[in-house]
């Protein structure tokens, strides 16, 4: 039988162990082919002469094992060297028919480890059943790793399928930043809820009126009215951007009230009487605004002229307490321009319009019939400057039981077109909740605006309703 020169293997190109492998195992290929045609046809006794000097004399009994096995650390030092990596030991290297075995002695019989690698995948196993067939602990196969046990510091997984998790305690993280932790005592949230402050940013909300659309500002045009004589709603109101007179930019806003209309008989409840009554009113409402600290409300403003018999007031009401009396104030005619303000506390609502009334009434010939129209002229609308911004500045430790059902119900009001924040328990700061509202009575539901698991509360806007509100954790 002749025997092939193989070229020694070069693994010096080889980055991994598994190409260290490759690259051996593809030079050594041919050899292997001719040990596995005379280990599996031939025994080393029954070789002649030649062929035993043959072998000699090339060295191949060199690799041989008295079973006939190829060993590992024979193999010009090379496929030890990486089977050493994996193993930490030497080992010998079996071809077997449908594969590859690797095992701890140079006789697989006496053999304690074993690793066995087919084109299916590896099997592992480091002990025999009492017959000496080998027990394979864990398969990899390209599908997937299976084994009776698994030890290891982290793992990480998508989905875990398995009936029984055997340990004193288990944590899960949540998405705020806390963990669950679930254990003989029960199921208890042990978190770091964040400590949020308020600090003043970049963001102010104010209007300019630069768009030159309607649309695009802070005015409540649904809620603008303009009424002549003794009726309301009657006349288109008279709000304009105009680019003829303007603070500063571009445009402004124009406010106009509709021209009077006289001649009109009224009951007057406090002389009991009917009298002629000359009216022409506007009313301008803007965005109710709720400004998250004491904050200055200011507008620039011009007032050419205030017709007889009219005024022009801004009335301010604070939403969040209703017995508190409308703050009114009046302007006064200005051919320059003014700048108006106000202070507002923060976290109030605030509803702020202005009106312009041309009025007068009274018993025939007793009162003007009034004719004029008081235009008013509004720029540059701020609102609040600095807006504050919730920022953490540090982080609550503690525990809390966890109830994936905790709840409040309570019975609230609206009155008027409003909106209104409702502030939570401090238990749910930091927390997932979802708000669900239910109306009372006939009443229809008012509409949830917004969360803040921050403050904790949830913002409602509505008419004149009362409702119900349950708050639900959800993480």
């Amino acid at each position: 039988m002749a025997l092939m020169t193989t070229p020694s293997p070069d693994i010096s190109n080889a980055k991994s162990l598994q190409e260290q492998i490759k690259v051996l195992l593809d030079n050594y290929s041919m050899l292997r082919k001719e040990l596995q045609f005379m280990l599996q046809n031939l025994s080393i006794k029954n070789f002649d002469s030649t062929t035993a000097k043959k072998l000699s004399s090339s060295g191949i009994d060199d690799y041989l094992d008295a079973d006939k096995n190829l060993i590992a650390d024979r193999v010009a030092g090379t496929l030890n060297t990486a089977i050493a990596k994996v193993q930490n030991s030497t080992g010998t290297v079996s071809f077997v028919e449908d594969g590859i075995m690797i095992h701890d002695f140079s006789n697989e019989t006496e053999s304690t480890e074993a690793i066995k690698l087919t084109s299916a995948g590896i099997l592992i196993a480091y002990k025999k059943d009492i017959d000496g067939n080998w027990i394979w602990r864990t398969a990899v196969t390209g599908i997937s790793i299976s084994a009776d046990a698994i030890a290891t510091g982290t793992l990480s997984a998508i989905n875990i399928n398995g009936v029984n998790i055997t340990g004193s305690t288990m944590y899960v993280q949540n998405d705020d930043g806390s963990s669950t932790k679930i254990d003989g005592s029960g199921i208890t949230r042990i978190f770091s809820v964040p400590i949020f402050t308020d600090m003043p940013s970049n963001t102010n909300v104010l209007d300019d009126f630069e768009t030159g659309q309607l649309a695009n500002t802070r005015i409540d045009l649904p809620n603008c009215i303009a009424g002549t004589g003794s009726l309301q709603g009657n006349k288109t109101p008279d709000i304009t951007i105009i680019s003829t007179e303007k603070y500063a930019g571009s445009y402004c806003l124009r406010l106009s009230n509709p021209t009077p209309e006289g001649g009109i008989l009224v009951y007057d409840p406090t002389h009991n009487k009917y009298v002629f009554n000359s009216r022409g009113e506007l009313k301008c409402q803007f965005l109710n605004y709720r400004p998250t600290k004491d904050s200055t409300f200011s507008f620039k403003y011009k007032l050419p002229t205030i017709a007889p018999l009219t005024t022009v007031k801004i009335y301010v009401d604070d939403l969040d307490y209703p017995e508190v009396p409308t703050n009114v104030i009046s302007l006064g005619a200005s051919t320059n321009w003014q700048t108006f303000e106000l202070l507002l506390t923060g976290n109030h609502t605030y509803q702020i319009y202005l009106i312009i009334l041309a009025n007068d009434s009274g018993d025939a010939g007793e009162y003007q019939e009034l004719t004029q129209t008081t235009p008013i002229y509004i720029d540059d609308m701020i609102y609040e400057l600095g807006v504050n911004e919730s920022v953490i500045t540090g982080y609550e430790e503690g525990t809390k039981p966890y109830n994936d059902f905790t709840y409040i119900r309570k019975d609230e009001i609206l009155t008027g077109t409003t909106q209104k924040q409702i502030t939570l328990p401090d238990y749910f700061r930091g927390l997932n909740f979802d708000v669900l509202i239910s109306p009372r009575e006939t009443y229809a539901a008012p509409t949830l605006l917004s969360i803040n698991n921050k403050v904790p509360s949830f913002t409602v806007s509505g008419e004149n309703t009362k409702f119900i509100y349950t708050v639900i954790l959800n993480n």
